[in-house]
């Protein structure tokens, strides 16, 4: 199907696609996350007009304020509400408006990433490609842990995270789910480019896709300016420090202003002279290879379908770990410091919800290890009241009213087992075990600890 274009003397050279125009009724990009699909929204949003005279109908979306969007989520999320009947109306009157003008219809969404076989019901009698990124999987272990804490409100370190991604299902990162992609559609159909940052070098990601499109190098120059710029990079060491603090504190029912602090962060970040910092820096080196050993092969095994080969060097561990180190824990206070001065002179509001927020918080003793700081961060007087940091963060404790027994039991064998008692640990995840024999995570993190310490009936014995 792929061909390599030839006579170019360049390091990289992208492979020639068969027409799509001719051979497709629809294209949707499904992410994966974190592989600069907000770039990638942008530049389609922008250039709606220009793809529609090469024959693509993209939908328009809405971008923040820091260019950011969720492409066509809107569509996806019904999906994945499995409000199916909904998704279809949606999507057929974007098909009918696309075939009214005799375009090929072009969808983007990372939402759409998890949702196979809710996407091939949603296009069934329709002649549909499949186009994704995929990240090497450590670079994207340590991108999506900024990502909980930008978005999700996680408070968890990245040794804590990385603990627990090595209990649990990983087909996210493994590029596993790509089977069930090829499953529902033909594996002729799905395309799966490197998230390469070797070969944005070379090639922006921009014109990586429009080439994926069919769209021909000539076609690019004449009818795009490609602007080689990051949209909703991740935040920088200083910013993430400071939100993974706030999590602990903030109401995540307040829409607007958890959004109001995520545009500041961005942009904060985007200015930033803050180095990278690499997964290297953040988690012990006995946890940095457990993960390499975890993923990558695995990796390898799972795209060797659907990988359009560009970089053989993609994938391909690096000959060379580069050492990193985290900055001198002082600095990063001052900086962060720095962060909270400038959002309260740029954003009184938002600073005077922090503040409220952080102070009912103390006053309930219920941020733990990191008290203190937020404490001297907003200059509010504050005693500990006890040694004992909490079990649950804020984040726990919102979902807590939907949990059944063994989703308490779990939780608390996990944060117990992280606290050193593991003997305790596993008397509460057998039990878990018990009225849930099947639950993915309760049976690893049971399997885990009869390994570490012996079946149950010996150690009770």
């Amino acid at each position: 199907m792929i061909k390599f274009l030839k006579g170019s003397s360049d390091k990289f050279r992208l492979p020639k696609v068969k027409n799509i125009k001719k051979n497709y009724d629809v294209v949707i990009h499904i992410g994966a996350p974190k592989t600069g699909s907000s770039a990638l929204q942008k530049f389609f949003v922008e250039n709606a007009t220009t793809l529609n005279k090469l024959g693509f109908y993209y939908p328009e979306h809405k971008l923040d304020e820091n260019g950011v969007s969720g492409g066509h989520s809107d569509l996806a999320l019904k999906l994945i509400d499995k409000k199916d009947d909904e998704a279809k109306k949606q999507f057929d009157a974007l098909m009918q408006k696309a075939k009214k003008a005799d375009k090929v219809l072009f969808l983007s969404s990372e939402a759409f990433y998890i949702r196979p076989q809710a996407v091939a019901s949603l296009v069934k009698g329709l002649r549909c490609k499949i186009i994704s990124f995929f990240r090497d999987p450590i670079e994207a272990i340590n991108s999506n842990y900024n990502q909980g804490i930008k978005r999700n409100f996680s408070t968890a370190s990245p040794e804590q995270f990385c603990s627990r991604l090595l209990r649990e299902h990983t087909s996210f990162y493994t590029g596993l789910i790509f089977n069930q992609w090829i499953q529902s559609f033909n594996k002729d159909d799905v395309d799966v480019y490197g998230y390469d940052a070797t070969l944005f070098k070379q090639f922006p990601i921009q014109e990586v896709f429009l080439n994926s499109l069919g769209v021909s190098s000539k076609e690019i120059s004449a009818h795009f300016n490609i602007e080689n710029k990051v949209v909703n990079r991740s935040y920088s060491y200083t910013a993430l420090e400071l939100k993974r603090l706030l999590n602990h504190a903030l109401d995540q029912k307040a829409h607007h202003f958890n959004h109001q602090l995520d545009w500041f962060l961005q942009g904060i970040s985007d200015k930033s002279e803050d180095q990278s910092i690499e997964l290297s820096a953040l988690v012990e080196a006995p946890t940095l290879e457990k993960l390499e050993q975890h993923f990558r092969e695995k990796t390898q095994q799972c795209l060797e379908k659907v990988l359009v080969k560009i970089n053989p060097s993609f994938l391909q561990p690096p000959a060379k770990v580069d050492k990193s180190s985290l900055p001198h824990k002082a600095v990063t206070f001052c900086k962060m410091f720095e962060i909270i001065e400038v959002l309260k002179d740029e954003k009184p509001d938002l600073y005077t919800h922090l503040e409220s927020q952080v102070s009912v918080q103390l006053k309930n003793n219920t941020i733990g290890a990191d008290a203190s700081k937020l404490a001297d961060l907003f200059n509010i007087e504050y005693r500990k009241a006890s040694d004992s940091s909490p079990w649950f963060s804020n984040a726990i404790m919102t979902k807590m009213p939907e949990f059944k027994l063994e989703d308490f039991l779990r939780e608390i064998a996990y944060v117990a087992y992280e606290r050193g008692e593991a003997k305790h640990a596993q008397a509460l995840i057998e039990k878990a075990r018990e009225i849930r024999p099947k639950g993915p995570f309760i049976v690893k993190f049971s399997d885990k600890l009869r390994a570490e310490l012996g079946s149950y009936s010996q150690i009770t014995k």
